[in-house]
């Protein structure tokens, strides 16, 4: 993401400073009036001790009149209860090598609310690369408790990317929270 996000700066003649770290452990002895939290970053806070450790960051990162945003996908319950031995289209895209398909398979964990993804990425030349991803699923009710827990409360919640507004058929999170 990071390569992307340069080639994309660079593209656009911006000048940006890349860090890379742990968001639950960095120090930068500064504050920001926005951290932003992208793509789904937060279902990698597995635990709630991750989501400690996290929001303490972003709180000592951020200025008293910043806003913490953090996009994420509201669970499904159809996705979460699919057979885990059932494979499931992701998506394609075009490489040097040609078509590259992706698909995946999954296995919720209720306990831990732990999405355990498998992914198989299958290039133009039929070699298929597989790969895990654990991911926690975080409902929205459980979302707004947690900030507001920590020190974050929400301000407000979309359900897209364009700002619309959050509702039942929502499928995003786009949560803008406050230091409190």
């Amino acid at each position: 993401m990071i390569e992307r996000a340069r080639g994309k700066a660079a593209e656009r003649a911006l000048s940006v400073t890349f860090i890379e770290g742990d968001a639950r452990t960095f120090t930068l002895d500064r504050q920001f009036r926005t951290v932003l939290f992208p793509a789904n970053a937060l279902c990698h806070t597995l635990t709630r001790e991750d989501f400690e450790e996290l929001a303490d960051q972003v709180r000592s990162h951020l200025h008293e009149d910043g806003r913490f945003v953090i996009d994420t996908f509201v669970p499904s319950s159809t996705a979460l209860t699919r057979d885990p031995e059932g494979r499931f289209a992701f998506g394609n895209y075009a490489t040097d090598e040609g078509k590259t398909t992706v698909t995946f398979s999954n296995g919720y964990d209720h306990a831990s609310q732990i999405n355990h993804i498998t992914t198989y990425t299958q290039n133009g030349e039929g070699k298929t690369v597989q790969g895990t991803l654990d991911v926690r699923m975080c409902h929205p009710q459980e979302l707004g408790a947690l900030l507001e827990y920590n020190g974050l409360p929400v301000e407000t919640r979309y359900g897209t990317l364009d700002l619309e507004p959050y509702g039942p058929e929502s499928g995003r999170q786009l949560v803008v929270c406050r230091k409190g």
